[in-house]
This record gives C-alpha cells, structure tokens and sequence, in this order.
C-alpha cells in the first residue's frame, strides 16, 4: 500500500489529539456544542451558495 508523503508526516501531537478524541467518541464523553454545529453549516450553506457548489460532490 503506497502512503502519501503528507500521511507520513503526521505529528505525535496530532496523532495523541486524534486517539484523545477517539476515546471520547467511544466512551461517549465527546461533546460539541450546537452553536458550533450552526456555526459550521451556516459557514457551509454561505460558502455554497457563494460558489455554486454542494459539499460532498
């Protein structure tokens, strides 16, 4: 399996923050408030109807 070279060159840091959150995905202690879920598709819908384009496709 090739492995990009920006994959290779993920920090210990990043990797430590990502198995933190894993945990608490799993555990179901991870939280994230609504005002940053609206936030997020807010941003999302305005960037979309800016440029015409549907995330995801």
């Amino acid at each position: 399996m090739k492995v990009e070279p920006s994959i290779r060159k993920i920090s210990k840091a990043r990797i430590e923050h990502l198995a933190k959150l894993k945990k608490q995905v799993k555990d179901g202690t991870y939280h994230v408030s609504a005002a940053s879920i609206a936030d997020k598709m807010t941003n999302d819908w305005a960037e979309q109807e800016l440029t015409g384009e549907v995330a995801g496709e």
